[in-house]
Formats: C-alpha cells, structure tokens, sequence
C-alpha cells in the first residue's frame, strides 16, 4: 500500500471502525477538543462519546446543515 501510495509507510486495519478509531487517536490527545457535524456515523459518535471522555478528549457536534455558523 505504501508503494502505491508513495507513502513512507503504512497502517491497516481489518474494518472501517477501526480505521477511524486508529485515525483519531492518532492526532488527538489529552486535552484536545473535536469538532463533529452532528451527521457523523453513528458508531463513531459512540466512540466518540464513551472513549474519548476516558482519555480527557473533549468533543462538540455542530448543525453540518447550517455549516457551523450557529443559529
């Protein structure tokens, strides 16, 4: 995949949860904060939601229909 990709190197998951679990917590830590449009995927809300929490990541999910910009 890296060849492909012309990438140094690369990760792969056996399915898309994890994949967007690995990518996550891969850029996020301790401290941080998400911001979600509130049409995110449902199992990832879940993670979202009952994981992130446990490692002191704040989340926020926003109207993806009114593009953030509040009422």
């Amino acid at each position: 995949m890296s060849k492909l990709e012309k990438g140094d190197f690369s990760i792969i998951t056996n399915g898309g949860m994890s994949a967007v679990t690995t990518a996550i917590l891969s850029y996020v830590s301790s401290g941080d904060h998400i911001l979600l449009s509130d049409g995110t995927y449902t199992s990832t809300k879940k993670f979202i939601e009952s994981i992130c929490p446990k490692f002191g990541i704040e989340y926020s999910f926003y109207d993806g229909f009114k593009g953030g910009q509040g009422g």
